[in-house]
């Protein structure tokens, strides 16, 4: 949805960027692929600086999104951060009802190759929902909001 409303929100000053899509719409290529543009000889880091120069020289906010980020180490979004030029960030951290996103979680594994069954896989959260990052979201979110550059908004 974000890739086709483009132009309405390159009109409202933000660039969803075709860069770490992979022409996959989202930006699932950069989200599971940080050692490709982070560190720095990462092949795709100069992608990320000129895509800052780009947006800041509009006066544009650049959107990025897929569901992979909530993996990211905090200190990756202060290193994307920098790489575009800006001082700070805001992450959008969408809470989902967990017996909605473990399914969901769980296809995607299965369409990766790394899950067991629904029900083993099911259990293993269910055992300790506080120790889980899918039933939990405070385990995701606690890192982000102790960094300074960061705004969280769930």
């Amino acid at each position: 949805n974000l890739k086709k409303g483009g132009r309405v929100l390159g009109n409202g000053g933000w660039l969803y960027p075709s860069e770490g899509t992979e022409s996959l719409g989202a930006h699932h290529h950069l989200a599971h692929n940080a050692n490709e543009y982070l560190p720095a000889q990462a092949p795709y880091r100069n992608v990320l600086k000129t895509l800052g120069e780009t947006a800041r020289a509009k006066g544009q906010s650049i959107v990025l999104s897929a569901e992979g980020f909530c993996r990211w180490k905090p200190a990756n979004f202060d290193v994307l951060s920098g790489l575009l030029g800006f001082d700070t960030y805001e992450l959008v951290y969408v809470v989902r009802d967990p017996l909605d996103v473990f399914p969901s979680f769980w296809a995607e594994e299965v369409k990766q190759g790394r899950s067991m069954g629904l029900a083993e896989r099911f259990a293993g959260e269910f055992a300790d929902p506080m120790k889980s990052r899918l039933l939990n979201p405070m385990r995701d979110l606690n890192p982000l909001l102790a960094r300074d550059r960061a705004q969280i908004h769930a």
